[in-house]
């Protein structure tokens, strides 16, 4: 595949567009990932409707989620592409 005037694609390229046009979601052990907003505190909470999951602009936000979350749930949670 070629972009105009035989300008090849790179992996960014295709990474960036990627990226650019869909969201992210974390999931564990079937539940998504959802923001919390509490009177004692903001946090995240589980939950078994994907449309109430937080949703993340970039992969690279989802993954730095992901990773801070690993202490929490004692794993690593799943990411999943979505469109909202």
């Amino acid at each position: 595949m070629t972009l105009g005037r035989g300008v090849s694609p790179t992996p960014s390229f295709f990474f960036m567009f990627v990226s650019l046009s869909m969201r992210f979601l974390l999931k564990s052990n079937n539940l998504y990932v959802s923001a919390c907003y509490d009177t004692t505190g903001s946090g995240v909470r589980l939950t078994e409707k994907r449309d109430d999951a937080c949703s993340f602009v970039t992969f690279e936000k989802a993954v730095s989620v992901a990773r801070a979350l690993i202490g929490v749930l004692e794993h690593a949670p799943i990411i999943e592409t979505c469109t909202h």
